[in-house]
């Protein structure tokens, strides 16, 4: 059994509310404490647990004094890499590891050691033998090195120095020595992408040793539950973020919707209605938006100022448009003034291009009167084929300015007659002039 050394206190868990020590090895391992080995560090950092020093199983010479620079260093890291890991352990676990977890631990942690050992020692080794192959089978091998040596003898380290400096000389760089340190860097290069390389082999080898270990089962168990609830959880999140957006997509349709049928918070007020009420139809949502609109303007739905004939004397309750009723008015309103015979200008010589005696005729009276009513009826006709949107869209400013466009109307056609009968006076009164 393995005791501390005497003046040596054990770095254990913390008592209540006592402080822990800056070296308690709960917190971190960045160095050993004094007259501590690496193995009882671990087991006073995990008691009662117990370090069996065999599960530390040396490689072959070649990779424990050049890869891992002897035992002690072997030993050294392997107990920092396990102390990590049990430390995971305890912290994903919320549990203190056991017996057979520490055993695999160290044993699977001094496999991957030997493992990730080698890149070094291998990637330095590979890049030095690829330099020495590249340079024998160049051109500078038989320009520098190959003259060196006499016809049967052997290439020594004196002559291969000469053709290396004569090599040096007639290169870029300016001699031997640069040309060698250039060299030496791809050497290390070599080295160090051999480390990586071995590196995430290593790491792989040991994350599968850890899947298919009888003595982790339980460890990856347990972090196996605790992803799928954390998964689940973020599934039930992304879902519940799917369907929010759904919603926010669907209220936009709706103001969109609401929006070529009303003005206003019409948009906001539909899509309140939507999401409180079981009745979110648009048919539902235009018949609200007429309602809004013959409240807010009740002088629309009574007719206007001009106002007199059952026609137009209430708002219509459907989608339709009010300049129909505006025109009738106007016609109605100029009828009654062609009756009464109180306008000084009137209809009987209207200027139309067209004979008098077919103005007057019965085929005239049958297709609208005369020409300037029936181009006055094709241009209402023409009007009345425009969009109902649009005519609605107007249909605020039209009935807030009735009576001025009656009025303007009135006193275009009077003009007209006026121009109409002083162009037939003046070609009267003129005599031969009217003739030209």
């Amino acid at each position: 059994m393995n005791n501390p050394p005497p003046g040596v206190t054990p770095p254990g868990a913390p008592l209540g509310g006592q402080q822990q020590h800056p070296e308690d090895p709960r917190i971190r391992f960045l160095r050993l404490p004094r007259n501590m080995s690496p193995t009882q560090f671990l087991e006073q950092a995990f008691k009662p647990l117990r370090v069996d020093e065999s599960l530390i199983k040396n490689p072959n010479p070649i990779t424990l004094y050049l890869g891992l620079w002897g035992r002690t260093a072997y030993v050294t890291k392997t107990v920092r890499r396990s102390y990590a890991l049990l430390e995971m352990i305890r912290l994903k676990t919320g549990r203190d590891p056991t017996q057979p977890e520490m055993d695999a631990v160290l044993e699977l942690t001094s496999q991957g050691a030997c493992r990730s050992s080698l890149g070094l020692p291998g990637g330095a080794l590979a890049g030095f033998l690829w330099q020495a192959y590249r340079l024998r089978y160049s051109m500078d091998w038989e320009m520098f090195f190959a003259p060196q040596v006499p016809p049967g003898g052997r290439m020594t380290a004196a002559r291969f120095m000469k053709g290396w400096e004569l090599m040096g000389d007639a290169g870029t760089l300016g001699g031997g020595r640069p040309m060698l340190w250039a060299r030496l860097f791809k050497v290390v290069v070599a080295a160090v992408t051999g480390d990586f390389v071995v590196g995430v082999w290593a790491s792989w080898k040991e994350a599968s040793a850890w899947r298919d270990d009888e003595r982790l089962r339980r460890y990856t168990e347990e972090v196996r539950n605790m992803a799928d609830s954390a998964a689940g959880i973020r599934s039930r999140q992304i879902r519940e973020k799917v369907l929010q957006r759904q919603m926010e997509l669907e209220q936009m349709r709706r103001r969109e919707q609401a929006g070529e049928t009303g003005e206003g918070d019409g948009g906001a007020e539909f899509a309140s209605e939507y999401q409180h009420q079981d009745d979110a139809s648009p048919v539902a949502g235009e018949e609200r938006q007429f309602a809004r609109y013959e409240q807010h303007y009740p002088h629309a739905g009574a007719g206007g100022a001009g106002g007199g004939n059952d026609e137009h004397t209430a708002m219509p309750t459907t989608r339709q448009s009010p300049a129909w009723w505006s025109r009738s008015a106007g016609s109605s309103a100029r009828q009654s003034e062609s009756a009464d015979g109180g306008d000084f200008f009137g209809d009987d010589d209207d200027a139309s291009p067209v004979a008098p005696d077919y103005r007057g005729s019965s085929s005239s009276r049958a297709t609208g009167g005369s020409a300037w009513d029936r181009i006055r009826n094709n241009a209402a006709q023409g009007a009345q084929s425009n969009s109902h949107a649009a005519e609605w869209s107007r249909a605020e400013r039209e009935s807030g300015r009735y009576s001025e466009r009656e009025r303007a109307q009135a006193d275009f056609d009077r003009m007209v007659d006026a121009e109409r009968h002083a162009g037939s006076d003046s070609g009267r009164g003129s005599g031969g002039w009217s003739k030209w």
